[in-house]
């Protein structure tokens, strides 16, 4: 069971999976709100109960709940059977990422620009925590996220599968923009205090680094991963 909250976020739970809600939340001034009409709407349409409760009783649930929060117990399952099948396949490997900010931006850039799918380490990981459900805006109803405690397995089977596996990396000497990718990539991204831990730094047949100007700082990880994903969906573009 996971918990979305945000009112995108919940619009897209009731028009992706109706049948896997089991609650929804709205505060109480919600009903006399254009605001909310559509989440009323949607629940209405789906012959869902809802029940109103006081802004003190969402704050329990997640500080940004905008006045709304849903439970559900399903969300996108991975097909491995078809991983790499065709051509113009993304996969995200995240490795670290305690921010629910920049998890939740993570998934939403991966569904966005057509992802098969996301992998996150179990540990030192936000989680699909109510914020990230809320950041994502969406992105959790349509990207599957799988947690393992270990993705090195993951990353070898993917490689048998025929995806090169690229690390961001600031210390690497290939740039983004004179790189010339794969028609299966697998992105992996690390922490921003460590980067990406050895064990998956390994598995990398080639590390990246994304051109700045200033080289004393760094991009945060959810846009470095943007702006590396921007890139691949770009050039897979050109080869369709």
């Amino acid at each position: 069971m996971r918990t979305v909250v945000g009112i995108h976020s919940c619009l897209e739970t009731l028009m992706v999976r109706p049948r896997a809600i089991k609650k929804v939340i709205l505060k109480n001034s919600a009903k006399d709100s254009n605001e909310y009409k559509d989440i009323i709407a949607n629940c209405e349409k789906n012959r869902l109960r809802v029940d109103y409760a006081s802004e003190g009783v969402l704050d329990k649930i997640a500080r940004t709940h905008q006045g709304v929060a849903i439970d559900v117990n399903d969300e996108p399952k991975l097909n491995w059977e078809s991983l790499g099948q065709t051509k113009g396949e993304i996969i995200v490997a995240v490795d670290g990422i305690e921010d629910p900010h920049n998890l939740g931006a993570m998934i939403r850039t991966a569904w966005l620009f057509g992802a098969k799918g996301m992998f996150v380490t179990k540990h030192r990981t936000a989680g699909l925590t109510p914020a990230v459900n809320k950041v994502a805006s969406g992105g959790v109803e349509h990207l599957p996220v799988e947690f393992h405690a270990n993705l090195a397995p993951l990353l070898k089977e993917l490689k048998e599968k025929g995806f090169w596996v690229y690390g961001l990396s600031e210390k690497a000497k290939q740039p983004l923009y004179r790189t010339q990718f794969s028609e299966k990539v697998v992105w992996v991204v690390g922490s921003e205090e460590s980067g990406i831990r050895k064990p998956y730094l390994d598995l990398c047949d080639e590390l990246i680094t994304i051109p700045q100007v200033h080289a004393r700082h760094s991009f945060n990880a959810s846009v470095a991963l943007s702006i590396a994903v921007s890139e691949t969906y770009r050039q897979m573009q050109q080869i369709q």
